[in-house]
């Protein structure tokens, strides 16, 4: 699977919501890329290959 990075709409430039499609690896790896903190992650599941996540980068 590829790592879908679909960003919310921003008018700053810097979209605020970032919500992640992929492999459990590749959402960890890409939350880890980005410095998002747990606190920041609002939304994570997983199933046995493929998980979803929905961080804000916002403080």
């Amino acid at each position: 699977m590829v790592l879908v990075v679909t960003a919310s709409a921003s008018t700053a430039g810097n979209p605020p919501w970032i919500y992640l499609t992929g492999t459990i690896q590749e959402v960890i790896d890409e939350l880890q890329n980005q410095n998002v903190s747990a606190g920041k992650v609002v939304y994570y599941v997983d199933d046995t290959t493929d998980a979803k996540a929905l961080f804000c980068r916002m403080g």
